[in-house]
């Protein structure tokens, strides 16, 4: 069967301007992979109507379908629907259909249908309508002559909705397309390069039927397994090569492998913590509460996770956690002996059994030629021990901030497994 091409077009002038992030063009480009469709352009392009002609034009030079997401609202810039209607020469048609929908869905914070309102109501005549269920603006799809234009709200939210609602039935029922058998392996505290040399083989002796994918995130890699569309194999062999192709890959990677599907090193961390019996807890400074953030962003972290003591200053790191002021005044709040001191006194404070601490110089200013900027301390530990290590980033701020907190979860993820298979702790 043959695949579509598709060509992914954002329209709004925000977007050109840096004052919204392009994340419909992410998840399209994503939804797209999932079912082998090929992605041969992307653009973005302000709300104006020569422009998106243009933009068209150059998407149908390559591809059979494109996907338009912004300028479908109410005000005086959202030109799409009138930009379309006029590429393909059709008329704009009042739909009655559409208004009741929109007056349903205004009716549930007390709004009344209003003039302004109406233009929301006028599709390209012919439209397959894309009802919106999570805002006011309809999606609709045109075909005409093996031309597929697709437009789509602005709205993450809704465009979201819409690509899974009537999307993705569409493109299933009309072309028989199923989401593609793939694999999602996450890695810690290695590098791309390094992931790259250990599954080399593996990637030559699977060529010919599987897709890799490597995304490397500071020092988290993931990997992504997808089935080649044109490989005729029944699912129930393409679920058994995938599942040998993870366990060798687990295999490789020991404690550097974190786990497949929607594992998180939250998650993978809870799952150990489970088996141990333990909660875990933390102290933190110069992370500001964003370990806390990368534990709670998974349903289900209260069964293994706290809380946490955000000491970001030393009266805090002296009162709450029992760090001494001698030690703080003699060694600074980056430092060895505070921040296994914050260690020791999460466990008692927060009752856990094992807890992550951190303390640093995130930047921009701070920082001394003893402690550049990017100096970070990290320790963890359990109620018989309690180890750390110096570490220096080399990001911004906010960087900073947030590969602290990546690495302090992995490692406390890597001592609770270790306290499970009876293996050497990190920073041995």
């Amino acid at each position: 069967m043959s695949r579509i091409r598709i060509a992914i077009i954002t329209i709004g002038n925000e977007i050109l301007r840096g004052r919204t992030l392009n994340t419909n063009a992410h998840y399209l480009a994503r939804w797209a992979n999932r079912f082998g469709i090929e992605l041969c352009r992307m653009c973005t392009v302000p709300d104006d109507k020569r422009a998106i002609h243009a933009a068209l034009n150059d998407a149908y030079g390559c591809a059979d379908w494109a996907i338009c997401t912004g300028g479908l609202g109410p005000t005086t810039d959202d030109i799409t629907r009138q930009a379309i209607a006029e590429y393909f020469d059709l008329p704009l048609e009042y739909r009655e259909d559409v208004q009741a929908r929109i007056e349903e869905f205004l009716r549930h914070f007390g709004i009344p249908f209003e003039a302004k309102h109406r233009s929301l109501c006028y599709v390209p005549q012919g439209a397959l309508v894309f009802y919106n269920r999570k805002g006011t603006a309809p999606g609709f799809l045109i075909d005409r002559g093996g031309r597929v234009l697709v437009a789509l709200p602005g709205v993450p939210i809704e465009m979201r909705h819409l690509v899974e609602d009537y999307l993705t039935p569409y493109v299933q029922q009309r072309y028989g397309y199923r989401p593609l058998p793939s694999e999602r392996i996450l890695l810690a505290g290695i590098e791309e390069p390094e992931v790259h040399r250990r599954v080399e083989t593996l990637i030559d002796e699977t060529a010919t039927f599987i897709d890799w994918g490597f995304y490397p995130h500071y020092t988290n890699v993931e990997i992504t397994l997808r089935m080649r569309p044109e490989v005729g194999v029944a699912p129930a062999e393409v679920e058994e090569r995938l599942r040998k192709l993870r366990y060798r890959i687990e295999e490789l990677f020991g404690a550097d492998y974190v786990g497949s599907g929607d594992v998180s090193l939250g998650r993978a961390a809870g799952a150990y913590l489970k088996q141990l019996g333990w909660y875990a807890g933390a102290a933190e400074s110069c992370t500001g509460g964003y370990i806390s953030h990368l534990f709670t962003s998974d349903a289900g972290s209260s069964e293994y996770f706290k809380g946490a003591i955000v000491s970001y200053a030393n009266a805090v790191k002296h009162e709450v956690l029992g760090v001494p002021m001698e030690v703080l005044k003699a060694e600074g709040a980056v430092s060895q002996p505070v921040v296994e001191a914050m260690v020791r006194g999460a466990l008692r404070v927060l009752d856990v059994g094992v807890a992550v601490a951190v303390s640093g110089i995130a930047g921009p200013g701070g920082g001394t030629p003893e402690k550049p900027v990017g100096t970070v301390w990290i320790a963890v530990g359990d109620h018989s021990e309690v180890r750390s290590r110096r570490f220096h980033f080399p990001y911004d701020r906010l960087e900073n901030i947030e590969i602290t907190a990546i690495t302090a979860l992995d490692v406390l993820r890597r001592w609770c497994r270790a306290r499970i298979y009876k293996s050497p702790l990190p920073w041995t």
